[in-house]
């Protein structure tokens, strides 16, 4: 149903042209650099790598990464776009519900 519902909104597009000979009065756009402009709509890093800003790598310990999948609380865990805490808090909420087998039959 989406895909004919984008198919539908191309079609209308294409038909319409919404937007076709609109100017702009303005004042003319103001120029800034690469960086400051991403990083309203990206995270740091990203808006760094985005404009070509190679930061070297940092070097973490297996004890740094396995203490980075811990997640300080279950809500941070899924806030934070972190997938290997995501990851960690299901398998343990898993490993919950299969300990209450027994206890929560009728």
């Amino acid at each position: 149903m989406s895909t004919l519902a984008l198919i539908f909104g191309q079609i209308l597009g294409n038909v319409f042209q919404p937007g076709l000979g609109a100017t702009y009065s303005g004042p003319p756009p103001v120029k800034h650099d690469c960086i400051s402009t991403l990083q309203a709509f990206f995270p740091e890093n990203s808006a760094h790598a985005l404009c070509g800003v190679v930061n070297p790598p940092i070097s973490h310990s297996p004890i740094d990464f396995i203490l980075d999948i811990v997640p300080q609380t279950v809500v941070s865990a899924l806030t934070q776009n972190n997938l290997l805490q995501v990851l960690l808090i299901s398998i343990l909420f898993g490993f919950a519900l299969l300990s209450l087998r027994e206890a929560a039959k009728p």
